[in-house]
């Protein structure tokens, strides 16, 4: 912090330089000054953290020299010294803003508390100012993502206290997920994060500041990073996506991928952009994905939407030669969700699918049993009839009412039931919980491929396997401290987690409390 000494006469400037030890408290003397004129001078050309000035000299004085500085609204602090012991001249100065009144001659150590005062006066100010900054930013940050997310609230985000977070001039949206390819490696990753709270996205803050990129990092989410990054002429969206997973990878020894959206170049695209990168993650996870993945880099609008339709009726077939009649429901559920307003080729898919489906599940049901008279006018619904349907809530009611009828499901009980494979997946987690177990294994065991399996189980639990997992351990260990006198790190063992720590880490963080805490308040009960 600087400091100005000011006063007319030589003697005390010379004695004030010698008597503070200036640099042991983390003080800089920037200079002095022989009058109030010359003083203001010097504040406008390079304005201290402090002045320590004389009330009576020629010219200018001090209480003058006070009133022009607080004027300039800089915050700098004033130490005002005088030899006359007039209330009114430290009342007047009090008034204007004065941190310390001293009288001449000057009391060395009551002058250094002063200083000591002041100071941590400007730090705590200047941290005060970083707390309200931060959380301004961090309020706009949340408006940003919401919007991002849902389209809604875009008046929050141009209004943004912080004024922009970003130049939305050229920009794109990345994704950037961390691999697991077992529990342990899974454990890992978010010991890691535990660890070293923000360490992974500092990591990816720093790439972007080496390549003198502009972006903004929103909150690591279970495994998953999205990046809003500024674009200039000098780099490639593709250049950035490598830079970060290869760094990622060498900082962390975590495997991660990367997709990127097209280009967009105002603020009202973003929804559009994030949900082209949430697709192109969703169809990398299905399609064994390279570990960088980007519109019009390795793939484009035509290409993803082929491999979608194709995805879509290729699982409905698979769920009807299985008949399980809960995945189409799902993936009906997805093919709706797919659509946009105006999208007439893809409403055309949709009709088409709806009605080869009925059909399937017409001759599921007649193979079943015997129809009843109340279901035969689902039989004689023709392609025409489907046709016909102008609007997509008018054709996923007719759709879901048709499954409804012929298979006697409420509208509730889909959302309760799990594809074959998810079902099998989740007996084998229940059955070998403490076991490191590895995708490869799950999807050996179930027989499907490893993105799809990951996609299909997050689609139908809502979380990933990693995390379902680790709650049925959670689960397990709950039990243990219930109905067990075992300690903590013989339960860790025991649910499958070779560190104690991480595992009463783990725990505290979904239960908001220690496995003894959780333990002594079951007891209580």
């Amino acid at each position: 912090m600087k400091v100005l000494l000011v006063d007319d006469e030589v003697l005390t400037i010379t004695m004030l330089q010698n008597l503070i030890p200036w640099q042991e408290m983390g003080l800089e003397l920037m200079g002095y000054a022989k009058d109030g004129f010359e003083a203001y001078d010097m504040v406008i050309k390079d304005p201290p953290d402090i002045i320590i000035s004389d009330i009576k000299m020629s010219g200018m004085s001090g209480i003058d020299l006070l009133k022009k500085v607080m004027a300039l609204s800089f915050g700098i602090r004033t130490i005002l010294m005088s030899a006359y012991a007039d209330f009114s001249y430290a009342k007047e100065a009090i008034k204007l803003g004065c941190c310390y009144y001293i009288l001449k001659p000057i009391d060395e150590l009551e002058l250094e508390q002063a200083l000591r005062n002041v100071k941590e006066d400007i730090l705590g100010a200047a941290e005060h100012e970083r707390v309200i900054s931060k959380s301004a930013k961090q309020l706009d940050k949340i408006h940003l993502y919401q919007y991002m997310k849902t389209s809604y609230g875009l008046n929050k985000v141009l209004s943004a206290s912080s004024k922009s977070l970003l130049d939305f001039k050229k920009y794109a949206v990345f994704m950037i997920q961390a691999e697991s390819g077992t529990i342990d490696d899974y454990n890992h990753a978010n010991n890691l994060e535990m660890i070293k709270e923000g360490h992974l996205t500092a990591l990816i803050e720093n790439v972007l500041s080496e390549q003198q990129l502009e972006g903004l990092v929103l909150d690591y989410d279970e495994g998953l990073w999205t990046v809003i990054l500024n674009l200039n002429e000098n780099i490639t969206r593709e250049s950035v996506a490598n830079q970060l997973v290869d760094n990622l990878r060498q900082m962390t020894d975590i495997m991660v991928n990367a997709c990127f959206s097209s280009v967009g170049t105002s603020i009202e695209q973003l929804p559009v952009l994030y949900d082209e990168v949430k697709n192109l993650y969703n169809y990398n996870l299905y399609i064994e994905g390279e570990s960088v993945f980007g519109y019009d880099y390795n793939c484009n609008l035509t290409t993803l939407s082929q491999a979608r339709d194709g995805r879509i009726f290729s699982e409905i077939e698979q769920a009807l030669g299985q008949k399980d009649i809960a995945s189409v429901r799902k993936t009906l559920d997805e093919a709706f969700d797919w659509i946009s307003e105006g999208d007439t080729k893809y409403f055309g898919n949709l009709r088409d699918l709806c009605f080869k489906t009925i059909v399937d599940l017409r001759k599921i049901r007649f193979e079943s049993d015997a129809i009843s008279l109340s279901e035969k006018e689902l039989y004689d619904i023709t392609y025409q009839d489907i046709a016909e349907i102008n609007t997509t809530k008018d054709l996923k009611r007719k759709v879901y009412h048709i499954i409804d009828e012929l298979f006697g499901f409420a509208a509730g009980d889909f959302n309760q039931s799990y594809s074959k494979s998810v079902n099998e997946s989740i007996e084998i987690i229940q059955n070998r919980y403490n076991e490191n177990l590895s995708l490869n294994e799950i999807c050996q065991d179930v027989a499907v491929s490893k993105n799809h399996f990951c996609y299909l189980f997050k689609r139908e639990t809502g979380m990933n396997l990693w995390k379902y997992l680790t709650i049925i351990r959670l689960q397990h260990a709950k039990q243990l401290l219930e109905n067990t006198d075992l300690r903590s790190y013989e339960i860790a063992f025991r649910v499958g987690y070779d560190n104690p720590s991480y595992f009463s880490k783990l725990f505290k963080k979904y239960e908001n409390m220690t496995p003894n805490e959780y333990r002594e308040n079951k007891k209580r009960i």
